[in-house]
């Protein structure tokens, strides 16, 4: 199984061999024989044979010849000298000997000179002749120089060695011993501190392989935690071992709340020729814990639009062990917190001393965090940046609540408002202003149900002028018209409600307002009307309540014109004359002049115009017009001959006194009194004796703005004729399918006021019980006497109700002139 030879001067040093080596191996018994072959000094010499083996003494035996590793040198001890066998060729008569060569007997190699260097192992021989020295010793030559053994070839023979060669004799020995390999001991592992959680176990592999007998594979150790499913079989998980010893080694990826066996295993190989072993160190049966909870992702959201105001939250979690009982969403000030949001256990820490400002519970993937607490007031306000921090509650006893997640939101408010207001018309006494706004997260209170609350002031003297409340959405335009304002004055509309930016103070007063003038107005009056006394043979014009404003009247004329083809194709006006009036010396005035239609005859149209040139505070010169309804005359103007002394209209009545002669009144027979509307129908008739004509007569009336009444003999010829209008008592309904407007041209004391009343003609069956009760139907409305120029509107249906209109101080009624929409 081994053997080795050895010779020289090293053949007695230690010899060491590695195991295994072949069949060697550690643990056990082999036997150990050592042949040795002795050389021992014969110191005989024939130098005509020389033949046989022989070692060379230098100097008298102060050093020999020797050699290390293939190199010739020289040793001070004899048992350390080479023995070479030797071989020659001739000697001469003097005794030198040629054509030797040395052979090492150990090695089979020859002394030779190679390179510059003596050498004892060369495959070849060199023939040396050994020169005869006086004293009986050689100084071996090689090619003409000299041999010194300690340097190699010198060219002096004086410098040479001087050798004598001894022969020797061999022996042969044996000696033979048992011997005993060690054996190597099995690795003393174990293991300790073993910890057991949902999904991993740690465990410290501990112990020592002394021997380093662990089965290593590409110098690595072959040495394992293992842990097996149940079944002992199943590999569930398995990290290397590398030294000893090792902490904290894991296994990862185990399935919570499962038995598994952890066993420290590998092999071992004592290299006593029986190959790698399989050992088991350390095992043992463990149940994981029950997994806990885990937060996987978040996501935040905060929306400030009203009806939402909440962070809705995204979230998705895991509880393989089913031990998740709650989980508690803490809000915490950002600014109060230092720690990095990702550091969770820093984060604990810091959160443990701290007191959220709110608290919400909620175990679904779809958490909502509302705005506002159970008693109305904010969890979070806007304008700051909150910390969301979730904390998972559990049935564990070692991990009751444990921070998952945290997350920061910030918290806006809802948009601003832009709420302006525009003055979209505007005159001498009425304006129409628009207030619009788009605020779709109701930065103003109230959703889609926000109350606004408005007010218009005098702008100088802040004196309130009209005010009132609507309601808007989310998005809203209020226009309002604002009648019986003041011509030139500054006027002020604040639009108030209330706002919540959700930065915590609540509800709060917000108002915007906006300053605007009425145009300058300059002259105005009541229409002008147009009134027939055939008798005098006069049109009477006439205007009140001229008001110059703010301007200065310099001239008031009158202006009579014949309506020509009335109906036809050539329809048009002729003047007929012009007249100036004298400047009235105050305001308001009554303005009028008559008109001679002496000689006209039946069925000729007329009318007036009245044409008043005034200055404006700018200097600029304009006119003002106001033109009559036309009249038609009911008879030839030039046969009438009485006059009447006193008309006397009301809506339902006309009163007149004829003046008549005496004659007159001596015939016999009736004079009738014809009253007709403006559309020629009769309205009522009286007939009475020539003896009582100078009495007043009485005669129904029906709503008209204009009648003729005419007074027939017993001839049935005219005799007097009075055309007039009766716009001061009647007011027109402007009647449409679901409301209707009352107006009139007709508004002397235009500050007067009147009570509109409307209620049903007849009450339904409920009503009617209601009103048993002291429910009340009708709906009264105040107006001044001025608004109605511009028309009051009453929604409702006219026909279905009883519409009165009367004066709220006198008591005085007005009719009602109905006008279709179709008409």
């Amino acid at each position: 199984d081994y053997k080795v030879a050895k010779s020289g001067s090293s053949q007695f040093d230690e010899q060491t061999l590695e195991l295994p080596f072949g069949n060697i191996w550690f643990g056990n018994t082999y036997q150990l024989t050592l042949d040795m072959k002795m050389n021992y000094m014969e110191n005989q010499m024939d130098n005509q044979n020389l033949t046989g083996n022989y070692y060379m003494s230098i100097g008298n035996g102060a050093s020999f010849v020797s050699s290390t590793n293939g190199n010739i040198t020289t040793t001070n001890s004899i048992n350390n000298a080479d023995v070479f066998a030797v071989t020659k060729g001739d000697t001469d008569s003097e005794g030198n000997i040629s054509g030797v060569t040395f052979k090492s007997i150990w090695t089979d190699k020859y002394l030779a000179y190679r390179n510059g260097v003596l050498i004892s192992n060369s495959e070849t021989a060199d023939s040396f002749k050994l020169v005869r020295q006086e004293d009986g010793s050689y100084v071996p030559e090689l090619n003409g120089r000299y041999v010194d053994f300690s340097i190699g070839l010198v060219n002096e023979e004086a410098a040479g060695s001087k050798i004598d060669l001894y022969s020797t004799q061999e022996k042969s020995e044996q000696v033979s011993s048992g011997l005993s390999t060690k054996e190597l001991a099995v690795p003393d592992i174990t293991a300790e501190n073993i910890g057991v959680y949902d999904k991993r176990v740690k465990i410290d592999v501990i112990g020592e392989d002394k021997d380093n007998t662990t089965v290593k594979k590409n110098n690595k150790n072959e040495l394992y935690l293992n842990v097996y499913e149940e079944d002992g079989t199943t590999l569930a998980g398995s990290v290397r071992v590398d030294g000893l010893p090792t902490r904290d080694v894991s296994i990862t990826d185990l399935s919570p709340d499962t038995t598994y066996i952890v066993k420290v295993e590998g092999k071992y190989d004592l290299l006593d020729g029986t190959g790698e072993k399989d050992k088991v160190y350390y095992s043992e049966t463990i149940k994981t814990e029950k997994s806990l909870p885990s937060m996987t992702s978040t996501k935040y959201s905060w929306d400030p639009s009203y009806g939402a105001r909440t962070i809705s939250g995204v979230v998705d979690f895991m509880d393989e062990s089913n031990v998740l009982t709650n989980i508690e969403y803490r809000m915490y000030d950002s600014a109060t917190i230092s720690s990095d949001l990702t550091d969770l256990v820093a984060l604990e820490q810091e959160l443990g001393s701290k007191t959220p400002v709110a608290t919400f519970n909620d175990l679904t993937k779809t958490p909502q965090f509302s705005l506002y607490n159970n008693s109305g007031g904010q969890n979070y306000v806007s304008g700051k940046t909150y910390v969301i921090a979730a904390y998972m509650n559990t049935s564990l006893e070692k991990a009751p609540s444990f921070l998952c997640d945290a997350k920061a939101i910030a918290i806006t408010p809802p948009s601003t408002v832009s709420a302006p207001i525009t003055l979209e018309n505007v005159s001498t006494r009425e304006a129409t202003l628009k207030f619009s706004y788009n605020d779709p997260q109701s930065f103003l209170v109230g959703g889609p149900n926000k109350q606004f609350q408005y007010v218009l002031k005098n702008t100088a003297t802040s004196e309130e002028v009209k005010k009132g409340n609507f309601t808007g959405g989310n998005t809203a335009s209020w226009i309002n018209e604002f009648t019986d304002l003041e011509p030139g004055t500054g006027y002020t509309l604040t639009i108030s409600s209330s706002y919540d930016n959700l930065n915590g103070g609540g509800s709060r007063p917000w108002n915007n307002s906006f300053n605007f003038t009425t145009d300058d107005e300059y002259v105005t009056s009541n229409s002008l009307t147009i009134q027939l006394d055939s008798a005098t043979k006069n049109v009477k014009l006439q205007a009140k309540e001229v008001k110059p404003g703010s301007a200065t009247i310099q001239n008031i004329k009158m202006e009579f014109y014949e309506l020509m083809d009335y109906g036809g194709n050539n329809e048009h006006t002729e003047l007929l004359e012009t007249k100036n009036i004298p400047l009235p010396s105050s305001y308001p005035a009554t303005v009028s002049q008559g008109f001679s239609v002496a000689g006209k005859k039946q069925n000729q149209s007329f009318l007036g115009k009245m044409i008043i040139t005034y200055k404006t505070p700018t200097n600029e010169i304009k006119t003002y017009e106001k033109t009559s309804n036309f009249i038609t005359l009911q008879a030839n103007v030039s046969s009438v001959q009485n006059s009447f002394k006193s008309v006397n209209a009301t809506k339902d009545s006309l009163d007149v006194e004829l003046a008549v002669t005496d004659e007159q009144a001596k015939l016999k027979g009736n004079y009738t009194y014809e009253l007709k509307d403006e559309a020629g129908k009769v309205m009522d008739t009286e007939k009475v004796t020539a003896k009582d004509t100078s009495d007043s007569v009485s005669l129904s009336m029906e709503p008209t703005s204009n009648y003729t009444l005419t007074v027939f003999d017993q001839d049935k010829k005219p005799i007097a004729v009075y055309q007039g209008d009766n716009e001061a008592n009647n007011v027109k309904a402007n009647i449409s399918e679901d409301s209707f407007t009352l107006m009139s041209n007709n508004t002397a004391d235009a500050k007067t006021e009147l009570t509109i009343t409307v209620e049903p003609k007849e009450l339904s069956a409920w009503q009617t019980v209601q009103s048993w009760f002291g429910k009340d139907f009708a709906e009264i409305q105040k107006v001044q006497k001025e608004d109605l120029d511009t028309g009051v509107k009453i929604n409702g249906n006219y026909h279905d109700s009883k519409v009165t209109v009367k004066e709220t101080k006198s008591g005085k009624a007005f009719g009602l002139i109905e006008l279709e929409a179709s008409k």
